[in-house]
């Protein structure tokens, strides 16, 4: 699960996604831009994957039991997990700005680390 310093890009994400992890949380607009619950059934009809809707049009998707650490250098991506990046990409965040440089790369690629 990744955690990240809320005040660091709260005012820079706007109403696009980071990676999708173990854990997703999804809320308006997003979980709405994504299809809302029955396309994300639709998307991720594996039996680990749990979709659990929450008060306020929030639903929490679980693609696993427990977390595990995905190497995606040296072991195949779980197709959920694929799925979901897919799923989520056209809305993933992109860091354009200069505070993470020389980093700036290395933070989009693991945004993007699931595609």
């Amino acid at each position: 699960m990744d955690l990240y310093h809320a005040s660091a890009y709260s005012s820079i994400i706007g109403t696009q996604s980071l990676s999708p992890a173990w854990l997703t949380f999804l809320g308006q607009p997003l979980l709405g831009q994504l299809g809302g619950i029955d396309a994300l059934r639709n998307a991720l009809p594996f039996p680990e994957v749990s979709l659990l809707p929450m008060d306020g049009d929030r639903m929490l998707v679980t693609l696993d039991e427990w977390p595990a650490p995905i190497d995606t250098q040296r072991e195949a991506i779980p197709p959920r997990y694929r799925a979901l990046a897919r799923l989520m990409e056209p809305f993933l965040f992109q860091y354009n700005g200069e505070e993470l440089l020389p980093y700036q790369q290395d933070v989009n690629r693991r945004i993007r680390r699931f595609l």
